[in-house]
């Protein structure tokens, strides 16, 4: 029989209720906690244990608990074309790099 650690439910709940920002101001707030290293290797040891099948798999399931699918539709890579940039957000981007590997 395979147990399953509360706790960790737990975490994943608290998390997903902190994250899946909703506007680019509070990701930007959260991109420039993650300056902080102690704060950053907390969400990676936390994000990095969703998993997935796959790298592809992994890095959509993390996207889509840190950015919530309107906010994520009024983004692209640059910000080109009235949206906001995801390449500005560099911590984000190397949380999820870290994350999945």
């Amino acid at each position: 029989m395979k147990m399953v650690n509360i706790e960790r439910i737990s975490e994943f709940e608290t998390l997903d209720s902190q994250l899946n920002f909703t506007n680019y101001k509070d990701l930007e707030d959260f991109n420039n906690k993650l300056s902080d290293e102690h704060y950053f290797n907390k969400m990676k040891l936390s994000i990095s244990l969703l998993g997935g099948r796959d790298l592809s798999d992994s890095t959509r399931k993390i996207a889509s608990l840190l950015i919530s699918h309107e906010l994520i539709l009024k983004m692209n890579w640059t910000g080109v074309n009235e949206k906001f940039s995801l390449v500005k957000l560099q911590n984000i981007l190397k949380l999820i790099y870290v994350s999945v590997r």
